[in-house]
This record gives structure tokens, sequence and C-alpha cells, in this order.
């Protein structure tokens, strides 16, 4: 035994459809082992039974980004860590009702709140039973950890929130494992009941999708102890381009020639012409480049290295999984290195925008 790896079935949402997603865990290497390439070799293979068995997309929490790009991997939804002042949160009016949960493992309607919320962003798991841990350590009669769901006035689950408390050494923090909302009404309504803690809190932290602005609930930074950060949420790596391809939104009506390089998934390698109707992917035809061979690093792609070819765009698997996804905007490709344009930004623009990516599963 050198190393090892561990490879754990989900299903995630993208662009409306679920489709089968690998996330990676437990990467290890014995000290004696290190730096002999053996991580490299398991990723080639598992990499390639990823795609025999149908996977369309793997993802990991990576201990260096660097490092798990060498794989194809790259990073993708980013979350901003919201830290309001208890104090400071704006009063809201609600007419649903808020219930602890306590600890009895009946949690259907949390998942009935979680699923209307989930499926909203591309790589957001459609949770099983194994994926409920946050909940299954949530007793209040047992631990600190807390658990409320909300209702509305007809008794439909909308959202919940999921706490332990936090003593920091100048403050008390409600801090937040998970929040989940249909909509900006219900997360006014949590909001609001979370302010009710304020005798035994001083703030609240909690992690949402970064393509959320919720500014709402801080109206002055500069006269309270509010603040908000950015931070990665792991990286993702496209499995099985044509699969996504055929599942993936487009704007409008076109077609779409795309190049796509893969250092370890030989079936990647080629030319992928989409013709979409309305949205969605009507034809696929793929005509194959064969495969590069493994290297270490992204090839080099910037504009100056390649010949116009009779494609619009070529990328890395790694920059076409953070475009799959819906990382970039057109406007951002002036500043990415490992994707190149043929056709004009209005073109790529059908392909190339940014969509709702989160992730709030860890493995």
């Amino acid at each position: 035994m050198m190393s090892c790896l561990s490879v754990l079935p989900y299903e995630v949402f993208f662009d409306g459809n679920q489709l089968k997603m690998a996330g990676i865990g437990g990467v290890c290497t014995y000290p004696q082992h290190r730096r002999k390439g053996a991580v490299r070799e398991m990723f080639r293979e598992v990499l390639k039974d990823m795609y025999k068995r149908g996977i369309s997309f793997s993802y990991l929490y990576p201990f260096s980004e660097k490092f798990y790009m060498n794989f194809g991997y790259i990073p993708s939804s980013q979350s901003i860590r919201w830290n309001f002042n208890l104090n400071t949160i704006p009063n809201n009016y609600y007419d649903g009702t808020f219930h602890l949960y306590r600890g009895d493992g009946n949690y259907s309607e949390f998942e009935t709140a979680y699923k209307t919320f989930a499926e909203k962003y591309n790589m957001m798991v459609n949770r099983d039973s194994y994926d409920w841990e946050v909940l299954k350590s949530s007793n209040p009669f047992k631990g600190s950890r807390q658990a409320y769901l909300y209702k509305d006035k007809a008794g439909i689950p909308k959202g919940y929130f999921v706490f332990d408390k936090l003593n920091e050494p100048n403050q008390i923090i409600l801090d937040c494992k998970e929040m989940v909302y249909d909509n900006f009404t219900t997360l006014k309504a949590i909001m609001s009941f979370v302010k009710t803690f304020s005798a035994d809190y001083n703030t609240v932290q909690f992690n949402a999708p970064r393509c959320l602005s919720l500014e709402y609930f801080c109206e002055d930074y500069s006269q309270s102890k509010s603040s908000r950060s950015i931070r990665q949420n792991g990286m993702v790596r496209v499995i099985n381009v044509k699969e996504v391809l055929n599942h993936a939104i487009f704007k409008d009506s076109g077609e779409m020639s795309i190049k796509i390089t893969d250092s370890f998934i030989n079936q990647n390698n080629g030319v992928f012409h989409v013709v979409y109707r309305d949205g969605r992917t009507k034809e696929i035809t793929f005509e194959e480049t064969g495969s590069p061979g493994i290297k270490e690093v992204l090839p080099d792609t910037s504009a100056s290295a390649k010949e116009p070819m009779d494609v619009d765009m070529e990328m890395t698997i790694n920059q076409f999984s953070a475009v799959l996804v819906g990382c970039y905007d057109v406007t951002d490709l002036d500043y990415l290195e490992g994707i190149t344009l043929y056709c004009n930004k209005e073109k790529a623009a059908d392909f190339i925008y940014k969509k709702p990516c989160w992730i709030n599963n860890f493995f």
C-alpha cells in the first residue's frame, strides 16, 4: 500500500437535470511514498473508470487547488461567509411558524425544503439518507446543535436553519451549519427569527452562494461588526463531455464547435459540434483528435501558441468544466488562460455565461 482515495457516489442537479457525480475524498499517501507519482496513477485509472460507469461529474475539496488542476479539476462554486450583528438585522413580519427538530429521525419536511432550494443550483447534491448528518447530529436534549424548520401559513415547509453555539473571546456566535430557503421572503422570516436569539448571541454567521446578494441584512458595515468574506468551495471536473453537453442549457438557438483537451480521458479529446434550439441540445457530432498524453501541467492555450481552426472555441477540460457549471461570463475571458475563442463574443455568450452554482455537501 502506497496511497489511497475514496470515490463516493452522488447525484447532483445540473441545468434542470439530475446527473451522476463522483465525490473524491480520503486522498492520502504514506510519507515514505510521497512524490513518487502514486496519486497521479490512481487518478489516471479512477477517471477512466468513472467514464466507463457513466458518471458525468467529479467533485473534491482540495488541500491544494494547484495540485488537483493537474488532473483536470478546477475551482468552481464560491461561498460568501456572512457574519451579521443580530441587533442590526431588520425586523420583518412573517405569518409562518418555526418548529424545533427534536432529534426523532423524521426529517422528511427538511428534505422537501432542501430540494426546493437545491434544484436551483448546479452541483447541489440530490440527497439520500446518507447525506443528512447535519440533522442526525442535531438533538437539543443531548448537545448544543439545534435545527428549526420554517413552514408558511399553509403548513408547507419553506426553509430551515441548523446551528451550533460558538464561543469566541469577544462574542458568542450563532454558527449556522446549513441555512435553506426557497426565496427572499423565507430568508427574511428566518433572519427575523434568528434575531430573537440576540439575548444569547451577538452575531449569526452562515455560508451562502456568491451569486446571492444579501446586503439587505446589513445596511451599515462601518458602524457594526458585520462582515463578509469569499471562500472557495471545492473543485469540479467534467468526466463525460458529450453527456454534459447533451444536458446543458445554451442561450437562444444556433450551432457551436468546441475543441476539448483532456490529458486523462481520451474519449473527451476532440471537437464537439453542438446544434441547439431554444436553449437545449438537439444534436451532437464528435470528431476525435487523439490523446495528448499524460501531463503534469495544463497545456499552453494562450492565443499566441495557436493557429485559428475550424472551431468556435478551444479549451482545456479544466476550463470546460468551469464553463459548464456556470463560473464565467463571456467578459471574463480577457483574464483567463485555458480558453481560446475563434468566434466573436456574441456567439460565445450563448455558451459561456454565469449560472447559479453551489454545493453544500462535504466528503
